[in-house]
């Protein structure tokens, strides 16, 4: 009886990483295997715990503009703010489309129309403010 729960015991503690990883998989949510790109206008950044988020209105096929939302990693929170983010500002979204939702992303860069970019990866942060 005693080796039957060390056993149970110790597949739970073996288990919890993938516990861990499901919670914060992304691609439950959204194609990792498309990328997409939208031009448009901030009209919001908030950061909500625990995943922050960028609003603005993009281009649809038709060209008329149509409200966004795109998801932010934690390594694009730390660079983002609202002096990098500002409501107004024309920019161009490189993300990850969601599964279940139009108009929504996950998102890997932001191109502002200045030149300054914001990266998911960290990888390319000119202008951006830490």
């Amino acid at each position: 009886m005693n080796k039957v729960f060390t056993k149970i015991v110790l597949a739970l503690f073996a288990s919890l990483p993938a516990f861990v990883l499901a919670h914060h998989g992304a691609a439950a949510h959204f194609d990792m295997t498309v990328d997409i790109q939208v031009e448009g206008i901030l009209t919001d950044f908030q950061m909500v715990n625990p995943h922050g988020f960028v609003y603005f209105d993009g281009l649809n096929e038709e060209g008329e503009l149509v409200p966004w939302r795109c998801e932010m990693g934690t390594n694009l929170q730390r660079q983002a703010s609202q002096e990098t983010l500002l409501p107004g500002g024309r920019v161009l979204v490189s993300g990850k489309p969601a599964r279940r939702e139009e108009n929504m992303c996950k998102l890997d860069l932001i191109e502002h129309e200045d030149g300054r970019t914001i990266a998911f990866n960290g990888s390319s942060v000119e202008g951006a403010s830490t």
